[in-house]
């Protein structure tokens, strides 16, 4: 079994050395896609100094939004895996765990997050050991994955990100519409991730919240809109 993680970047290269050691470094298994939105502070050029071939680049050279980077990336993804990913996150749990978990018959793993430092990230295992209020957006009216893995049939059967969305409520979008066409969902409380205290925040678009209330109802009569591409 191997997965694939799909994650956005923009300018974020001091990042990326503790994304690659906790990815592709520690793990044969995993397939690590970084799409990158037009970067220009040596991102592309400390990526392409890697010598990992389980590293893949896309150069979009602009900003994108969610969907359409996360698509980019689903669409060269090598595995039948796909974890959903950020740039200043990391595994704290060993990836054996997230291995095991994904050998049981889900569609869809939602993994439990918390927020730390960089101090937090020099000791992943006495953070995680320590950490209380982790976070997960699943409940029985209401599913978002912030972090996790889609099996690929899910991409296939009921579509991909919907490229309405800018940021927010992408991820709740992609989740909502698993669930609600009878993908089966695992809430995974043992696969526990650092997401790191950063200043990034993506700009909040009015619309993306109504067009969720708009794809919400239409996923309940059994309504999947056209704009919503099928993984081929």
């Amino acid at each position: 079994m191997n997965l694939s993680i799909v994650t956005g970047t923009l300018n974020r290269r001091d990042f990326l050395p503790g994304l690659l050691h906790n990815t592709v470094y520690i793990d044969e298994r995993i397939e690590l896609i970084v799409v990158d939105g037009g970067s220009t502070d040596g991102t592309l050029e400390y990526l392409s100094q890697q010598s990992c071939d389980r590293l893949k680049v896309i150069e979009i050279g602009k900003r994108s939004s969610y969907p359409h980077f996360m698509n980019e990336g689903l669409r060269i993804s090598s595995h039948e895996y796909v974890c959903q990913w950020n740039d200043d996150v990391l595994m704290a749990s060993p990836w054996d765990v997230v291995f095991d978990v994904l050998k049981e018959p889900y569609n869809v793993f939602i993994f439990h997050w918390a927020r730390g430092t960089l101090e937090d990230a020099c000791d992943l295992n006495a953070w995680r050991c320590k950490t209380k209020k982790w976070i997960v957006y699943c409940g029985p009216d209401a599913y978002c994955m912030n972090f996790g893995v889609y099996r690929k049939n899910v991409f296939r059967e009921v579509g991909m990100y919907s490229p309405s969305y800018q940021y927010y409520h992408a991820d709740r979008d992609m989740t909502e519409r698993a669930r609600l066409f009878k993908k089966t969902v695992r809430e995974c409380p043992e696969i526990q991730v650092l997401e790191l205290r950063t200043a990034k925040r993506a700009r909040v678009h009015i619309d993306d919240e109504n067009i969720l209330k708009d794809h919400l109802a239409q996923y309940r009569r059994g309504i999947i809109p056209t704009h919503i591409e099928m993984l081929t």
